[in-house]
């Protein structure tokens, strides 16, 4: 593959994660914009709510980032425990320590 075309796909990956960036970013301004607005905004409740919001956009960025994470890198992902069971490179530890035979 050639440089330009590596170049390629390096920004496209980098405007996707862009995408996401800039979408969390416009969520929080409205967020904040929101609260602003308010006359009520330093209620506690209204506070809290607000604070709630504020967290909720960022946690929505952080799943969608962990989501691509995953999928890009499926070898770097927590098998389940069940997996982990029958998997014969761990078999000998879960048997020494007295689990499952």
């Amino acid at each position: 593959m050639d440089l330009p075309s590596l170049t390629v796909i390096s920004d496209s990956r980098y405007d996707h994660e862009a995408i996401i960036y800039f979408g969390t970013a416009d969520r929080l301004t409205a967020v904040r914009d929101t609260w602003l607005s308010e006359p009520n905004r330093m209620d506690p409740a209204r506070v809290a709510r607000f604070v709630d919001d504020c967290e909720h956009a960022i946690s929505t960025e952080n799943e969608a980032w962990l989501a691509k994470w995953i999928r890009d890198h499926p070898e770097n992902t927590v098998k389940p425990r069940a997996e982990l069971m029958e998997c014969p490179e761990t078999a000998s530890v879960t048997h020494s320590r007295g689990g499952a035979h």
